[in-house]
């Protein structure tokens, strides 16, 4: 697939978080505040704005750049400063104003792919299907291959638009009715529908292309992933990989296989289909890229880092690769090897997490303030990430042992964001880690107070009481509230057993905690657990399960704490 010809702006997943010199904030459009004036306003021409634009770009104001080329826009028809202007206020997240300045730039260049692209992805973005529907149209009559090498390209270019939204499809009915003869499109609609989860529109168009196009083994194709889907996995392997040994030079074909055998989780049988898809075509990005995540996941770093370097010098999924890398090299114990692939990643659905990272890894380096100072100034700058960016670095805090310092990350994110309710949680754990237990109990009551069923805060402000007060039979009864909404739930059966230990019924405690103990491999429940075999004289058992637990968790507090009181770390 030539996706690559549709160019960069087609689709809202493909909207940059991050510019080259700036990292950019999305947020809802505003009117255009009046640019910064002059004392000369006879003076003003295009080039001024556009150097103040430069200017504002320079200081990192995506807002004072979109506003600067928008009014150079209005004061000239060079259709390179219209789209400055249109990437400008792209940037800045001001969809009205791109949308204004797209138009302007398809009017002045009306054979130019890139400014629908724009009103497309806008469209697409506010819930528009019908109009981004119809810019869809116009883009693949547009195309500079040539329709069927447009519709070739869709399923491609719109995965991640349509992906786990089925009312996507509807994208593609204004092509419905043109590209009614064509296989290419039925084709594009079954793998479309196919990836949206619809089945039975997937099978109604393999359907139909299978009856354009009889012999085209791509469609065949399809039709054994659509089984597969169904749940004939073995129907629809077998007809598939007979389609790869008699068609395999075809990258496509061999890519299909291993994604399907990484999706049913045959993981050893997908490693080997991605490695022998890179025997014919060495350099291919997707089986490197799944290549590097499989090798990374089961701990073979080498092989890891060899595939995501590859990956890295592709050209495709670079961004991925370096976010991957520096994950990598911080786990190997490189620290400034992991900050140079991660300062690299600055865009893209790896960019928060990637900068959150950088943070961290200063942190390993003694140099926490740094890591904060980053975090800080990021916020600053960019006002609609500042949420996710503060539960970052106060979770960051939080494992870091600092937790008073986490208490106030999000004491301050909360002056913010008062309604919050994962800050307000998050400052009751690192409250509870600081000693500061009238705060823990505050913040959990006050979420109790907003929303009384929340079986996560039931169990938590239970679990908290019995821990650290004698007001047992409150606790009791709130865990017993959050069990009725959870009753399997591991974690809220470990509480109400560790209630029962407390208040001296063992008989009941034992029940609940190896329920727990059974379905989840957790430290804290192996203590209890451990504990409560202990009290019960069979104390070989206690040390084999704290001695399993303490080897996956060595450095679990409450585990140590349990061990210490014990004698036996």
């Amino acid at each position: 697939m030539r996706s690559s010809r549709w160019p960069r702006y087609l689709g809202i997943a493909l909207l940059p978080l991050l510019s080259a010199c700036a990292f950019k904030a999305h947020r809802p459009s505003a009117p255009v505040a009046a640019p910064v004036p002059v004392s000369d306003l006879a003076e003003q021409s295009p080039t001024y704005w556009a150097l103040m634009g430069e200017q504002a770009l320079r200081a990192r104001d995506p807002v004072r750049a979109a506003q600067a080329y928008a009014r150079a826009a209005q004061l000239t028809d060079d259709v390179d400063l219209v789209r400055r202007g249109a990437e400008a206020a792209l940037a800045a997240g001001d969809a009205a104003l791109a949308a204004q300045l797209a138009a302007r730039w398809g009017i002045l260049d009306p054979a130019a792919l890139e400014p629908r692209q724009i009103q497309f992805g806008l469209a697409l973005n506010a819930g528009d299907l019908p109009r981004a529907g119809a810019i869809l149209a116009e883009l693949v009559a547009m195309h500079p291959d040539g329709e069927a090498e447009a519709l070739a390209d869709l399923p491609a270019v719109l995965a991640g638009e349509i992906k786990g939204h089925p009312e996507r499809l509807a994208l593609l009915d204004p092509l419905a009715e043109r590209y009614a003869g064509w296989a290419e499109f039925h084709y594009a609609r079954a793998r479309l529908a196919l990836l949206a989860g619809d089945i039975p529109q997937a099978r109604a168009a393999v359907e139909r292309a299978r009856k354009l196009a009889p012999d085209w083994y791509r469609v065949q194709a399809l039709a054994a992933q659509i089984q597969i889907q169904q749940g004939n996995a073995e129907g629809g392997l077998a007809q598939l990989r007979a389609l790869v040994r008699k068609h395999g030079d075809d990258q496509g074909l061999r890519l299909d296989e291993a994604r399907l055998l990484l999706q049913l989780g045959r993981l050893d049988e997908a490693t080997r289909a991605f490695e022998q898809l890179l025997q014919v075509a060495p350099d291919q990005p997707e089986a490197l890229y799944a290549l590097g995540l499989l090798k990374l996941e089961a701990g073979d770093d080498e092989a890891a880092f060899d595939y995501l370097t590859r990956l890295a010098t592709s050209g495709a999924h670079q961004l991925d690769a370096y976010y991957y890398l520096g994950m990598l090299e911080r786990r190997r114990g490189r620290p400034q090897n992991a900050l140079q692939w991660l300062s690299q990643v600055n865009s893209g659905e790896h960019v928060i997490q990637a900068q959150l990272l950088i943070a961290e890894t200063l942190g390993d380096l003694g140099r926490m303030e740094a890591g904060r100072a980053h975090l800080s100034q990021l916020r600053a700058r960019n006002p609609s990430l500042a949420p996710a960016l503060y539960q970052g670095e106060g979770e960051w805090l939080y494992r870091a042992g600092v937790a008073d310092q986490s208490v106030a990350i999000f004491g301050e994110a909360l002056a913010r964001y008062p309604d919050n309710r994962d800050f307000r949680y998050w400052r009751s754990l690192a409250a509870e880690q600081a000693g500061n237990l009238a705060l823990a109990e505050a913040d959990l009551r006050t979420l109790l107070k907003t929303r009384p069923e929340d079986g996560l805060v039931l169990n938590a402000l239970g679990y908290f009481l019995a821990v650290h007060t004698d007001r047992l039979q409150e606790a009791q009864d709130l865990i017993r509230r959050a069990l009725a909404m959870n009753p399997d739930n591991p974690a809220i059966l470990d509480s109400l057993g560790w209630v029962y230990f407390r208040q001296g019924d063992l008989e009941a405690a034992d029940r609940y905690l190896v329920q727990a103990y059974e379905q989840l491999s957790d430290p804290e429940v192996a203590a209890h657990l451990g504990e409560l075999r202990w009290r019960q004289g069979r104390r070989g058992e206690a040390r084999e399960i704290w001695g399993k637990a303490h080897s996956a968790f060595p450095d679990h507090p409450v585990l140590r704490q349990t061990l210490r009181r014990y004698g036996q770390e």
